[in-house]
C-alpha cells in the first residue's frame, strides 16, 4: 500500500470515528434531556451516563491514536484538517447533576452479638456492629461494614473478585423516637461465585440475622444476632422523610387482655398483651402505620420490628388498622385494630393451622419507645 492509498484509508477511518462520536453525543443528549423530566427511580441516570461515557472513552481514545499515526506516516502529505469536535466533560455533567440532586448521607448502626462461628476466636456472646452509610434513594450508593471482636469481617466495597452483580444493600427508614429523628431496618446480599478470597455475607435486621462467610474456601464462618432497627440518627438520609410527612408524630400503645381464644393460638385467654403503633413515611393518599403485638416475650403479631400496612385517620388520629401479611409460603397472618372501640382481633392461617385471638383494652400515648 502506498502513502497516498494509506492516507485515504485514515481519512476514511477518521471519518468512520467522527460519526461514531458525534452518534454517542447525540445519544448523551438525549439522555441529558430525559434526565430534566422527573424520574421513575431517583438515580438511574447517573448508571445511564457512566455506560454512556463507557462506550465515548474506547472512541475517543481510537481517534487520538489514528491522528499520531498520520502525523508520522503521512508528515509530507497535505491532508485536511479534523474538524475540531466540542468536548463532553462526563465526569463535570455528572458532577452537576448531583449538585442539582443532592444525596443526604447518614451514618446507621446496628448492634449485635455472635451466636456461633467456626474458624475465628470469637465466643458467643462478643459484641458486633453492622455500620452502614446510607445515601439518598439510590440503593448502589449505601456501604455496610461488619465489624465483631474489634475484628473486620466484611466489606461491601472490597472487590468483587469475579461476582458479575453488585452487592444487593436496601434499607427501609422509619421514625426515629424522637422528633426530627429516623432509624433503619436493613438487607444486605453479597453471596455468590468468587474467582478469589472475597468475604460474603447475607444480613436481614428484621430477622435480626446475619451470617459472614469466607470465600471461596470458607475458612470461617459467623453467623450473627442484630437488633432490627439501627441506633437512632439525626434526620434522615431520604430528604422528603419530615416530620410534617408523617400520618401522625405520637405512637400508640394499648394494654390489651385476650378475650377468646380459638385454636392452637401461642397464648391463652385472659393473657396480658401490649399492642403498639407507630406512623410511617408513606404515600399521602394512603397513610402507613407500623404495628407490633406482643404477648409477654411472644410476638403474636409483627415479628422483631412489626408489620407495615395502611391505616385509617381521622383528622390527625389514627383510627383503625387492617394488616394482611404472607410471613412465608403457605403462612398468612392478618390484624384489624380499632383503636376507637378498643378492639384488636387477629388471625393466623397456614395450609395445615387456624388460630384466631379476640383482645381488648383501652390505648393511649406511650412514654417510652418500643425497638
Amino acid at each position: 500500500m502506498t502513502f497516498r492509498d494509506e492516507g485515504e484509508a485514515l481519512r476514511q477511518r477518521l471519518a468512520e470515528l467522527e460519526g461514531e462520536l458525534a452518534a454517542t453525543r447525540e445519544l448523551v443528549e438525549r439522555v441529558h434531556g430525559r434526565l430534566d423530566a422527573p424520574p421513575s427511580r431517583p438515580a438511574s441516570w447517573k448508571r445511564k451516563l457512566l455506560r454512556i461515557g463507557g462506550c465515548a472513552l474506547p472512541i475517543a481514545v481510537a481517534v487520538g491514536a489514528c491522528l499520531i499515526h498520520r502525523h508520522h506516516v503521512l508528515a509530507h502529505e497535505a491532508v485536511p484538517a479534523l474538524r475540531t469536535l466540542p468536548s463532553f466533560p462526563f465526569e463535570d455533567l455528572v458532577s452537576q447533576r448531583e449538585a442539582e440532586s443532592p444525596h443526604p448521607e447518614k451514618h446507621a448502626r446496628w448492634n449485635g452479638r455472635v451466636k456461633k462461628a467456626t474458624g475465628l476466636p470469637l465466643a458467643p456472646g462478643t459484641a458486633c456492629t453492622l455500620d452502614a452509610i446510607l445515601r439518598g434513594e439510590d440503593e448502589a450508593r449505601h456501604e455496610a461494614t461488619i465489624t465483631c471482636g474489634g475484628r473486620v469481617l466484611y466489606r461491601s466495597t472490597d472487590v468483587a473478585e469475579g461476582r458479575s452483580d453488585a452487592v444487593a444493600i436496601s434499607a427501609l427508614e422509619v421514625p426515629g423516637p424522637r422528633p426530627g429523628t429516623a432509624r433503619s431496618l436493613l438487607e444486605l446480599d453479597d453471596t455468590g461465585v468468587r474467582l478469589g478470597p472475597r468475604t460474603e455475607a447475607d444480613v436481614s435486621t428484621e430477622q435480626g440475622t446475619a451470617d459472614v462467610l469466607s470465600a471461596p474456601r470458607g475458612e470461617f464462618e459467623v453467623k450473627i444476632q442484630f437488633e432490627p432497627f439501627s441506633e437512632p440518627y439525626e434526620g434522615s438520609y431520604v430528604s422528603e422523610h419530615t416530620d410534617d410527612r408523617l400520618p401522625f408524630l405520637a405512637a400508640r400503645h394499648a394494654k390489651l387482655r385476650v378475650l377468646r381464644s380459638r385454636g392452637p393460638a401461642p397464648v391463652a385467654p385472659d393473657a396480658s398483651c401490649d399492642a403498639w403503633m407507630f406512623p410511617v413515611w408513606g404515600g399521602q393518599d394512603s397513610p402507613v402505620c407500623r404495628v407490633l403485638v406482643r404477648c409477654g416475650t411472644v410476638s403474636v403479631y409483627g415479628g422483631k420490628a412489626g408489620f407495615i400496612d395502611e391505616c385509617e385517620m381521622s383528622g390527625d388520629e389514627p383510627v383503625r388498622f387492617r394488616g394482611d401479611r404472607s410471613e412465608s409460603a403457605g403462612e398468612d397472618v392478618a390484624a384489624d385494630w380499632d383503636l376507637q372501640a378498643g378492639r384488636l382481633d387477629l388471625t393466623y392461617l397456614d395450609h395445615a393451622t387456624i388460630w384466631k385471638l379476640e383482645l381488648a383494652g383501652v390505648t393511649e400515648t406511650p412514654t417510652a419507645d418500643v425497638k
